[in-house]
């Protein structure tokens, strides 16, 4: 119906596939998560993810908690887990620097990833780069039935040829 709507009112209509997600739910290693004094949460669905596998251990007292976007933090909340970084970008360079903000010096930090199996990979390498001993737990991946549809929605929006988005459900944003 807004599709119509819009198309009879003179817009263009672009639909973004929605991902399939695809849960690591393989064994996960009893893990001393005491010996982390990072956990790094990269989505609401790796909130998700986490608090299945670990909202009940003992040991997330000791840990602080990176959260990216509010989306994440709300999840982690819900779980009675409190984030202690927020950053305001989600990149993740700029994940990072508001990580270095609030601990000036990784080098020798353990902290641990969990996230996406792409996103994982992106902030592990950072993080690495500034010494931080780190570990990941790729929770989910993204499959899209057409990446080239993806990734001409992608072109289309950095060269601003996108005005507006609407959306018809909040975690199709996490994959924009």
């Amino acid at each position: 119906e807004l599709r119509e709507t819009l198309l009879s009112s003179g817009g263009s209509v672009i639909e973004i596939p929605v991902p399939k997600i695809i849960w690591n739910d393989g064994p996960v290693e009893n893990q001393n998560l005491a010996r982390f004094e990072w956990i790094v949460i990269g989505d609401a669905f790796a909130a998700e993810w986490f608090i299945r596998h670990f909202a009940s251990a003992e040991d997330l007292d000791s840990a602080r908690f990176c959260s990216l976007g509010e989306s994440t933090a709300e999840a982690l909340r819900l779980a009675q887990i409190h984030s202690d970084v927020i950053p305001s970008r989600t990149d993740p360079k700029s994940s990072v620097e508001a990580l270095l903000q609030y601990e000036t010096d990784l080098s020798g930090i353990n902290v641990v990833v969990v996230a996406s199996f792409e996103y994982a990979e992106r902030l592990s390498d950072e993080l690495i780069a500034t010494g931080a001993v780190v570990s990941r737990f790729d929770a989910y991946r993204a499959e899209f039935e057409s990446k080239s549809e993806i990734a001409r929605v992608r072109s289309l929006f950095i060269g601003g040829a996108i005005d507006e988005f609407y959306f018809l459900d909040p975690t199709e944003i996490t994959f924009l």
